[in-house]
């Protein structure tokens, strides 16, 4: 049985929330990972997820969980003909749904995908549910956007919609620790950063506006006419400001790479982290342009990005 990603349309979201899967209901394990390995694998992402360079014998695991998260966002950003409240609530279904699984209480032939899989890997690997409590938490964030006051705001933000990515990956590989939890994070909050950064085009004219309301007062921008930004030559220096102030999270976490084990893993997040970079560069390099386009990541920056991750 084959689940490509492109079959979970809009509306078909609500039914990835469902206990039972709904139309994707599956009887067995097997067709519940290849389920999430389809998801993992077909989704657009302009940073490498689960890729083959991941051990193989822990992919599985990071597709699963990749899964969770991919559909949960999915939910709280893409059902606009759903009001904020029935976005949180089918949020709040698919966490209290996932705890099902995990506990072993949902014994039956129909079994959502997603949690059927992920649950197997909760166990097996005694992850804690609280970073997956934290990503639940974010996404019905999202579905109730307002915009940060200040950078601490996003932090907060960070903490539950990147950086436990990032601590799940590391407890996958039996690696997570309050040293590189600290650089992890750093890595993940740069890439949620450079994420909002490089996606203007889009969520500005959704009255989605990332950039702290303290920045933009600094730099007499309007919060709410954002068309006047090109215009004015303060733009340029508070998108300068948000860039520095971004890629520092990534100067910082490099040093995660040496403590990782083993090299594939190593790659695998250099890659990443170096991925993240390189978008940051791209997005510098379209100044004002940002407002109307993403960046985009060439064949021949792949193939940069891969050789310096592998020295």
């Amino acid at each position: 049985m084959d689940f490509p990603f492109r079959l979970v349309m809009k509306v078909d979201l609500q039914d990835i929330a469902k206990i039972s899967g709904g139309r994707y209901s599956v009887s067995n394990l097997t067709d519940a990972e290849r389920f999430c390995r389809s998801i993992a694998t077909s989704h657009y992402e302009n940073f490498p997820v689960a890729s083959v360079l991941f051990p193989k014998n822990r992919r599985q695991d990071i597709f699963n969980i990749y899964a969770f998260a991919r559909t949960a966002d999915d939910i709280a950003d893409t059902l606009l003909d759903f009001s904020e409240h029935e976005r949180r609530m089918l949020l709040s279904a698919y966490l209290e749904n996932l705890h099902k699984y995990v506990s072993g209480s949902t014994i039956s032939e129909k079994n959502n995908p997603v949690l059927l899989a992920l649950s197997k890997t909760i166990n097996r690997l005694g992850l804690p549910l609280d970073p997956f409590e934290k990503l639940i938490a974010a996404f019905s964030w999202d579905s109730d956007f307002k915009q940060p006051r200040e950078w601490s705001d996003l932090h907060a933000y960070c903490a539950k919609s990147a950086n436990p990515v990032g601590e799940l990956v590391l407890r996958v590989f039996g690696l997570y620790n309050r040293e590189t939890a600290y650089l992890s994070d750093c890595i993940c909050t740069g890439l949620q950063l450079v994420n909002f950064w490089q996606d203007f085009s889009v969520d500005l004219p959704n009255g989605r506006v990332f950039i702290p309301s303290e920045i933009l007062q600094k730099h007499n921008l309007s919060e709410t006419d954002y068309n006047s930004w090109a215009a004015d030559e303060n733009f340029q220096l508070c998108l300068e400001e948000i860039y520095d102030y971004t890629e520092k999270y990534f100067v910082i976490g490099k040093e995660l790479v040496n403590l990782l084990f083993p090299k594939r893993l190593k790659i695998e997040i250099s890659l990443t982290r170096l991925g993240g970079m390189k978008i940051l560069e791209k997005t510098r390099q379209l100044g004002i342009n940002i407002l109307q386009q993403r960046p985009q990541i060439s064949k021949c920056d792949i193939m940069q990005i891969f050789t310096k991750s592998l020295i």
